[in-house]
């Protein structure tokens, strides 16, 4: 038995996060007095004072560790090291070893209680021409926007400025976590990752990497798309799981920000997903919107469009399957469908305004 254990060490500790996990989903407070509002906070100051600090993305030297590493053990193994059984053991201590680590570092947030249960937003049925009126309403919003930084001339951001934006975007999103209960003791650091496409060719924009503790985007994103894409996942990195509620907290951070551009992008980030969601339930209300668009959204648009042509996906069908798998197994229902769920929360919260 002891021989087992230390054989299998690494494949044993994943199995008890796997089942650790389990109790916490059962069990929100246990899930926040130990997990949430303790280990996962001890994470966030370890990393974000430390790593956080340096000026390069974290990453990076993960990822040639990992290649350093590979190329040691192949040098180090010998005939004797590739009978099957050792092959088997190998798989299956490093399946528990990063399987252990993601629960550890963050994947236990899977765990934690809806957002809108954090914020009180009631459960509400939307019609079509709610939502219709509600989009224009957005739309309004962003031409409002849009003239205080740009003539229906050029597109409306041709310019990110990373670093104070990603400052500015940090201080909205910890007052808006603050508001509901969620630590933000430290101070999440989100990168931006070349060579550009490289996330986009697998159909993403961002990505929070547990094993790093930072959020990344795509340096090949529009500068339009940049601030709402960085602020969501920088929700991911205090510790927000559910992608369409890391969609509303990118949108209400960027539109409580004092800086136009970003309020506009987190404006525009909505405002596409209430156009997708319009388009499914009522094609008719959706061609209304899109054969009146004004001029300037309309530039932006296809700006957009033309940024995001220069980086073609790769296997999306295969993505979509593996993320949707596992967005699934830890609990969430709509999958990989859970971004446009941000639609429902901001129908939630303006019939919340109103009360």
């Amino acid at each position: 038995m002891k021989n087992f254990i230390r054989n299998y060490r690494w494949f044993l500790a994943g199995f008890g996060a796997i089942l650790l996990q389990m109790v916490f989903k059962a069990s929100s407070i246990l899930y926040e007095t130990i997990y949430f509002k303790f280990i996962f906070q001890g994470v966030r100051i370890f990393h974000d004072y430390t790593f956080g600090l340096l000026p390069i993305p974290i990453v990076y030297v993960l990822f040639v560790g990992l290649i350093a590493y590979l190329f040691y053990r192949i040098r180090r193994t010998n005939k004797s090291d590739l009978k099957l059984v050792l092959i088997l053991r190998s798989l299956f201590n490093t399946a528990g070893f990063v399987i252990f680590f993601f629960h550890l570092l963050w994947g236990f947030n899977y765990a934690q209680k809806p957002l809108a249960q954090r914020m009180d937003l009631q459960p509400i049925v939307v019609d079509s021409l709610q939502l219709f009126e509600a989009t224009e309403d957005v739309l309004a919003k962003m031409v409002r926007l849009r003239s205080q930084i740009s003539s229906n001339d050029s597109v409306a951001l041709n310019h990110f400025d990373y670093q104070d934006s990603e400052e500015n975007i940090r201080i909205h999103l910890e007052e808006l976590m603050e508001g509901i209960d969620v630590p933000t003791i430290g101070r999440v650091r989100v990168r931006e990752l070349n060579p550009k496409g490289i996330l986009l060719r697998i159909s993403t924009a961002g990505v929070y990497i547990p094993f790093v503790s930072e959020g990344h985007i795509d340096d090949g994103l529009h500068p339009l798309q940049k601030p709402f894409v960085l602020a969501h996942e920088m929700s991911h990195g205090y510790g927000i799981t559910d992608e369409g509620e890391c969609n509303f907290t990118a949108f209400m951070t960027c539109a409580s920000s004092e800086n136009p551009e970003i309020q506009y992008s987190g404006y525009y980030g909505l405002w596409r997903y209430m156009m997708i969601n319009l388009r499914y339930i009522s094609p008719s209300l959706y061609n209304q919107i899109a054969a009146n668009l004004p001029e300037g959204i309309k530039k932006d648009y296809i700006a957009v469009r033309e940024e995001m042509a220069k980086y073609p996906d790769i296997l999306p069908e295969v993505r979509d399957f593996i993320y949707d798998g596992f967005l699934r197994s830890q609990g969430v229902r709509g999958g990989i469908m859970s971004y446009n769920t941000v639609v429902n929360l901001y129908m939630r919260q303006l019939e919340n305004e109103k009360q």
